[in-house]
């Protein structure tokens, strides 16, 4: 991948925020920000090709039309080897607390790393694509809910559009080896505590390099990967983080509870609906194809209700887990840059 006609930054408290840089800036209203929210765990390492796939793709698709992109993402609180950068955070944290520590991380990544003022001072909100993966996805729609409400955290921002990938927005505990994975976590309530006092003993006397090379070498997994898994299982509360948001995941994906404001009207009425693209796994091991397929029948597009989410089903057999291979990241990054680049205007 040719990609040195661009520069390529990681910047935050630590490597493990990702946030991918267009060498020139576009013209006024024609930059674009893609924020990946990812899923538990919320670590952003996981997802170091697919971004860097989808940024050169963006990039190179959106020059010729002066247009540019910043596409990254930051790792959520809990899951960070560093302090956070949101004060008073609680560990471990809430499903639903990271719902809001999501929307104040997007103002900081727009503050930090896009020039969102004009010439005269005045301020303009920059475009911004929300991308998101897994439990990511229920997130997203909680943030759009409260986009559309009017949280000031989001007032900085003009979301035009969002891809949902594998999405766990409903039933999410319906499988029968998920719902034994939520027995366990809701019959066992310190079963997060003794896994995360586990991966601590375990890894103790190992420095994060260490664990790196004996998950690379060992479990032969991607250098990304190896390096994601390091960062998990030596973070201060990120194994601890992650069963307990799982145990709250169970709990509370249940019923999709979204209303119009989300889905769109069910008439072809104007409405402020943010536009979804929703591209789900054949065969997801987290989301049943029954769940998938009602999902699809009650809010999906059809040809009598064209402004409805699109939502599409791979027939790549790509998994849940995309991210953990660089075939499947770059094969995703390709299907994701052509439905945001559909959210796009040409100017």
């Amino acid at each position: 991948m040719a990609s040195g006609s661009w520069n390529i930054l990681s910047i935050a408290a630590s490597s493990q925020d990702i946030w991918y840089e267009p060498s020139f800036t576009a013209l006024d209203n024609n930059n674009y920000v893609v924020y990946m929210v990812p899923g538990n765990p919320c670590i952003m390492t996981y997802y170091q090709p697919f971004l860097s796939e989808l940024f050169f793709l963006l990039n190179n698709a959106l020059a010729p039309r002066n247009q540019s992109v910043h596409v990254g993402g930051y790792t959520l609180p809990g899951f960070r080897l560093q302090p956070d950068d949101i004060d008073d955070v609680v560990l471990p944290t809430s499903f639903q607390s990271q719902i809001g520590y999501t929307e104040k991380l997007i103002k900081v990544a727009i503050k930090k790393h896009v020039d969102y003022t004009n010439g005269d001072d005045s301020v303009r909100r920059p475009k911004v694509i929300l991308v998101a993966h897994s439990a990511g996805t229920y997130i997203t729609l909680e943030l759009l809910k409260r986009y559309a409400n009017g949280h000031d955290a989001l007032s900085v921002v003009d979301i035009i559009g969002a891809v949902l990938i594998c999405p766990t927005i409903s039933h999410l505990a319906d499988e029968s080896k998920n719902g034994a994975v939520a027995n366990v976590l809701t019959q066992i309530p310190a079963f997060p505590t003794i896994v995360g006092t586990l991966a601590k003993i375990l890894t103790f006397a190992l420095p994060i390099s260490a664990v790196s090379w004996i998950a690379r070498v060992v479990a032969r997994v991607p250098p990304h990967v190896a390096q994601a898994a390091a960062e998990f299982l030596k973070g201060p509360h990120a194994v601890q983080q992650a069963m307990h948001m799982l145990r709250d995941e169970c709990r509370e994906i249940k019923e999709d509870t979204w209303t119009e404001e989300i889905w769109g009207s069910p008439e072809p009425t104007p409405n402020k609906t943010v536009p979804l693209k929703l591209y789900f796994a054949k065969n997801d091991n987290w989301v049943s194809n029954q769940a998938r397929d009602a999902l699809i029948a009650s809010r999906g597009r059809t040809e009598n209700a064209p402004w409805k989410p699109e939502m599409i089903i791979d027939e790549n057999n790509i998994s849940h887990g995309f991210n953990e291979s660089i075939g499947d990241s770059k094969l995703i990054a390709k299907k994701v840059a052509d439905l945001v680049e559909s959210f796009m205007v040409s100017p």
